[in-house]
Order: C-alpha cells, then structure tokens, then sequence
C-alpha cells in the first residue's frame, strides 16, 4: 500500500519546509503542481482557548506546531497509521490549532481529522449512505460541499 498523500494522477510534488530560518523544525507543507508552478502552504497554528463554554474570539498564534513524516516513525506508529501515511504533529490535550493557508492561485481543500472529513461531517471511505445522503441533498436540489477554497 503506498504512503502517498497525493495520487500522482494529480502531478503534485510536496515537501515539508521550514517557515522560520531560525528553528530547525520543519512544520509547513509546501504543495505544487508541477506543470503549473502554482503552490499552497498549509501550516498548523498553535492556539490556547479559554477551557470554559464559552464562545471566544480566535487567539493570536502560538507558533506553528512542527510536522513529521510518518514513514520516519514505521516501528513507533499503529501499522493503520503508516499505512496511511501523510504528516503528523504532537500536540497536548489543552491546545487548539487552526490551519493556516498561503497560495498564490485558488485551490479546493478536503481536510479530513481522525478518517472524519470536517467540513461535511462524512466518513473519508464513501458508503451506501453517504451515497444515499448526497442523492436525497440533490434531489432536494441543495448543494453538498466538504471542502474549502483558498482566499486568492
């Protein structure tokens, strides 16, 4: 099973880089359509929210949180995480994170946590009733979207 996030059917190269020239820590992905030349940034801010119900403004940034390749770590990861494969980040229970994108070009983003996709709320591996919930929203001639475009 291959450990590519990306289907070469796409012709994306990516690679993880460092925002900061003064921290060793690699902790942006940096993806590119290799015809096109056109590249999105995607790092994960580090936040503290209030530990409260209540709503609260966004907080500044803590940092980014670094990244890791999960094929460095085959033996210290479950086998259905490398077989995954993609980045991972540690990160404490009391954090938050939002996800930050820089592009010079407009692009469509799924961003899937824990298999979930978290826009739709819909399971990443499509079944019957995630078929029967997109026909019955387009029936209903309603829109389905779970992904997000980038800002130009």
């Amino acid at each position: 099973m291959s450990t590519d996030p990306f289907p070469a059917e796409l012709d994306l190269k990516y690679r993880l880089t460092s925002s900061s020239k003064y921290r060793g820590d690699k902790d942006t992905i940096e993806v590119c359509r290799r015809r096109d030349h056109e590249s999105l940034k995607i790092s994960f801010q580090r936040i503290r929210v209030p530990d409260n119900n209540n709503t609260s403004q966004l907080p500044p940034s803590l940092g980014t949180f670094p990244l890791f390749p999960v094929s460095a770590f085959p033996n210290e990861l479950p086998g259905i995480i490398t077989a995954k494969g993609g980045f991972f980040f540690p990160m404490y229970q009391r954090e938050a994170m939002w996800i930050n994108f820089e592009c010079d070009h407009i692009f469509a983003i799924k961003v899937y946590v824990g298999g979930v996709n978290a826009v739709s709320g819909e399971s990443a591996i499509e079944d019957m009733g995630t078929k029967l919930r997109r026909l019955e929203l387009l029936t209903k001639e309603k829109s389905f979207q779970d992904y997000v475009v980038t800002p130009e």
